[in-house]
């Protein structure tokens, strides 16, 4: 039985997006699937309200059980034309995984059922063994489809528990000794001070000031730093007054007589601390200025009484000195049933059988589902 109907982003209401965020909350979902945070990242990666549908999934009742927003575009695929469904979580998410309060495979099949016509389902980020990788795979055997899979980044995340001094006493004598010498170094300088950044600040400045530090920042070498980004500048200036808003805004700047040289930024939510972005300059390289904002800021999640600081991004070497944990993610493609889905999905199965026999794996059936690595 159909549940649920597809709503043009542009058309949903100041209802349907308090009731939205509510479910966001009840569900511990990452606040990238807020309203206003999918909003913003389709405006700024050129998905404007035209182009974005949301599936509303309702209780008998009328209450809303479940959300998806989502998009179509047109594009190939080994150079086969196909119509792309995915969710607006692939624009930019963190963790993404499906928002519903019934039974995950149903809701995704209610969706898939609801949506226009599509041949290829895809899906960038989802968390490793989380209900929307069961969700998938439920689909994809109920209706003989094929699911390809390939691994994404691992990111490190620190549970929270205890407290600060408890989690600096279980480091190593090093570790210990550096985080001390630069709070000692802090303490000492009169030119350097923190400033914190939150419901009550500027983030105009805050904003500015991070802009001039990734422009010293060894980024801006190799044209990463925000300012070579445009997308990702209107982005950022877009979104930190509306965390400002939800009063999830939590970063940090350091400045040296009076010159911002290194900053970090996060959100808090529902005992979530998430490290979004973190650079210093370059000029000061030696003050160890990056590291600074960074205990800074893991420190400041135990004053929220987080749960966990979730570093974001691959597993770099200054974030895995914190934990050993790491959040694994996957992406999907679904085939759908459409001819062009079954062509593409026929040669997909051709591709992977074609490595299999060049890398000597030959395999004597092709499986249901399958883990590659790449697109």
């Amino acid at each position: 039985m159909k549940r649920g109907e597809v709503i043009p982003f542009r058309e949903i209401d100041s209802v349907l997006r308090h009731d939205w965020a509510l479910l966001v909350r009840a569900l511990h979902g990452n606040p990238t699937l807020l309203p206003d945070w999918v909003e913003i990242a389709a405006g700024e990666t050129g998905k404007s309200g035209a182009d974005l549908s949301v599936f509303v999934d309702r209780s008998e009742d009328g209450t809303l059980v479940g959300v998806l927003p989502f998009f179509i575009s047109n594009g190939t695929f080994h150079g086969l034309p196909v119509r792309r469904l995915e969710p607006a979580s692939n624009l930019m998410s963190y963790h993404a995984d499906l928002l519903t309060a019934r039974d995950p495979a149903d809701f995704l099949e209610s969706f898939l059922d609801a949506a226009p016509t599509w041949d290829l389902f895809h899906v960038s980020t989802l968390k490793e063994l989380g209900v929307g990788q069961a969700a998938l795979n439920a689909v994809a055997q109920r209706h003989a489809l094929h699911c390809s899979w390939w691994r994404g980044e691992l990111s490190p995340y620190l549970p929270i528990s205890g407290t600060w001094d408890t989690l600096i006493a279980s480091k190593s004598k090093k570790f210990r000794y550096k985080v001390r010498k630069r709070r000692e170094w802090l303490s000492s300088q009169p030119a350097a001070r923190i400033v914190w950044f939150g419901k009550n600040s500027d983030t105009s400045k805050l904003m500015e000031d991070m802009l001039q530090i990734e422009s010293m920042s060894w980024k801006a070498k190799e044209g990463r730093d925000i300012n070579s980004r445009p997308i990702e500048r209107e982005y950022y200036r877009a979104l930190l007054p509306m965390l400002q808003s939800l009063d999830s805004l939590l970063g940090n700047i350091l400045y040296i007589d009076d010159q911002p040289v290194a900053y970090n930024l996060c959100c808090h939510f529902e005992g979530w601390v998430g490290q979004m972005k973190t650079s210093f300059d370059e000029r000061f390289g030696d003050l160890s200025p990056g590291s600074l904002v960074i205990d800074l800021a893991v420190q400041a999640a135990f004053d929220y009484e987080a749960t966990e600081f979730d570093f974001l991004g691959d597993s770099a070497v200054h974030k895995l000195l914190w934990t050993d944990q790491s959040r694994a993610t996957l992406a999907c493609q679904m085939f759908g049933s459409t001819f062009r889905g079954r062509l593409a999905s026929t040669v997909k199965r051709v591709t992977l059988l074609s490595r299999r026999l060049r890398d000597g794996r030959m395999a004597t059936q092709a499986p249901a589902v399958t883990f590659s690595t790449e697109e």
